[in-house]
């Protein structure tokens, strides 16, 4: 029967087998090696094509909210399909695909220390677009005054106001006149 402590006991179709240890050590092993491991190379297309995708995609006119969403589904799916990334190379891609009104909160985030989360990013992001909206409505605001201001000014006789008075001072004589 093999040696005690050795092997393991298979039962099959009523016959008894001595499997020994390292052959049942080795089989667990590869089978937790089938259970693990990536997808089958048939995707290597579809990584390729997410890859590039991910890399390309930019914030554009989309809220902050609809840019993460998205690029959060496609590195989802690029885990999905084993090629997961490192949080790092997530915050690299999102920060890339940002416009030029976030190039300072984007340098800040390239020159901490710590690495950020996705979820810290995110809420950064949200603020400063917050921010970023409030400023376009205190310019758009100031916009409006200063067309008001100048078209009502434009709209008031111009020279002073003695001559002002002389001209209603003719106009009185004018109406003795009659």
């Amino acid at each position: 029967m093999g040696t005690p402590g050795c092997s393991h006991q298979v039962s099959h179709d009523g016959l008894s087998y001595a499997i020994p240890l390292f052959h049942q050590r080795k089989h667990q092993l590869l089978l937790g090696h089938l259970l693990v491991a990536p997808m089958p190379t048939d995707h290597a297309p579809d990584c390729l094509g997410l890859q590039e995708s991910l890399r390309k995609f930019t914030k554009e006119t989309k809220s902050i909210s609809e840019y993460m969403m998205t690029m959060k589904s496609m590195v989802d799916d690029l885990a999905l399909i084993g090629h997961p990334l490192s949080d790092d190379d997530i915050v690299v891609h999102v920060l890339t695909g940002l416009g030029p009104e976030y190039k300072e909160l984007n340098a800040a985030i390239r020159a901490r220390d710590t690495p950020i989360s996705f979820e810290e990013l995110y809420d950064k992001l949200a603020d400063h677009e917050i921010f970023l909206k409030r400023e376009e409505s205190k310019k758009e605001s100031s916009h409006f005054t200063a067309q008001f201001n100048q078209h009502f000014n434009s709209n008031k006789p111009k020279g002073n106001s003695n001559n002002r008075r002389g001209q209603n001072q003719n106009f009185n004589n004018s109406t003795n006149n009659w």
